[in-house]
């Protein structure tokens, strides 16, 4: 079997599907993919196909060729996409929308790394919908993590978006600052955070932006760390919704890499299969508390975590099974082979686009 990966989004891609895909290629499931990038070129097994796959918001080109060759289709959508805090969304955003509400009908299958993702999107569909939404939580390591060793850990805190600041992030800030002063640990800041984060904390590792995901594997592989992963419960409604419906992403590759986390209290870690250790409040006495069983627990208790029996539930070579049993579900509802063909958008004018876009959106201000 081959699968036609319509790619619209690099990062998740690279972190979500693209691990999967390889997996079953390494396993004999697949013969082989290809990914089909935003500008329509092709890489990778060039053929015919027997399930395309893509996930969040096609780009209008993507989308076109769905509409025109419909084939067996699943569709992956990991955020609140429909949720863009404005219930009669405008230009834009009301194109991503439709794109999104096609998807979600047209489509054999839709997963979602988060159950109370799942029930808030398939809310949005017929009762005959919702028997094709699916459950496919988000791997951690794909093999045990070695027993770390006693150090002076270091604190993580990965943020894959820009925080939102608000009166409980700030709290958490305050925390983690004041836990240390008395611990006298180092912090490391790995993602995008707004620049009042780094205003408090008065002693921290320049951060990187990103790091390509494999290297973010060997990052939590070879040091010692602790873990911080904080949600805010003080936002807008659309904006809390939004994040209650984020996944325990960190949860899975903290824990299988032998890291112990401190976690808000909020659904994604609160209704986790995974072993979090939850703070009872984003306070500024409750993070400085957690923090500091967390460096004093180290590295007794991510090692403790690491053996818990969770993670092999989320093994990549588990989730990509799952993945597989609905391809071949799929395949087998629309047994018609398929091929592939554009011409790619030309790079001068993807370059224009995106420009625009960028222009557009600082306009516009955030969301």
């Amino acid at each position: 079997m081959r699968i036609l990966f319509l790619e619209t989004e690099p990062v998740t891609s690279e972190v979500r599907i693209r691990p999967l895909l390889d997996d079953l290629v390494r396993s004999g499931g697949l013969s082989g993919y290809a990914v089909v990038d935003r500008t329509m070129a092709v890489r990778g097994t060039v053929g015919s196909y027997d399930v395309a796959l893509t996930h969040r918001i096609p780009s209008r080109r993507q989308f076109a060729w769905l509409q025109r060759h419909n084939p067996p289709l699943v569709y992956d959508i990991d955020d609140l996409l429909l949720n863009a805090g404005n219930s009669t969304p405008q230009g834009r955003r009301n194109s991503e929308r439709k794109r999104i509400e096609w998807c979600l009908s047209n489509s054999q299958f839709v997963t979602c790394p988060s159950m109370r993702l799942l029930n808030n999107i398939s809310a949005h569909c017929s009762a005959e919908r919702r028997d094709n939404f699916r459950y496919l939580p988000n791997a951690g390591r794909d093999t045990a993590s070695v027993i770390k060793v006693r150090a002076r850990p270091t604190l993580l805190w990965a943020s894959s978006s820009e925080h939102i600041v608000s009166r409980e992030l700030l709290a958490t800030v305050h925390g983690l600052e004041l836990a240390r002063r008395e611990l006298k640990f180092e912090i490391i800041l790995l993602g995008r955070f707004p620049a009042a984060i780094g205003e408090i904390i008065e002693d921290h590792k320049p951060h990187r932006s990103w790091l390509p995901y494999p290297a973010y594997l060997d990052l939590l592989e070879q040091n010692a760390f602790v873990a911080m992963a904080p949600l805010a419960g003080d936002l807008s409604p659309a904006e809390q919704a939004f994040v209650d419906c984020k996944s325990d992403i960190k949860a899975a590759q903290y824990g299988s890499s032998r890291i112990a986390g401190a976690y808000s209290a909020r659904p994604p870690y609160a209704e986790s299969d995974l072993p979090c250790e939850l703070v009872r409040a984003n306070t500024t006495e409750a993070w400085r508390d957690a923090i500091g069983n967390l460096v004093e627990g180290f590295p007794a208790a991510g090692n403790e975590i690491g053996g818990h029996d969770a993670f092999l539930r989320r093994r990549p070579r588990v989730i990509a099974e799952q993945l597989l049993a609905l391809f071949e579900t799929a395949r087998q509802e629309r047994p018609r082979p398929f091929g592939f063909f554009s011409i790619p958008t030309p790079r001068f004018l993807g370059k224009i686009e995106r420009r625009f876009r960028r222009a557009c959106s600082r306009l516009r201000g955030p969301r």
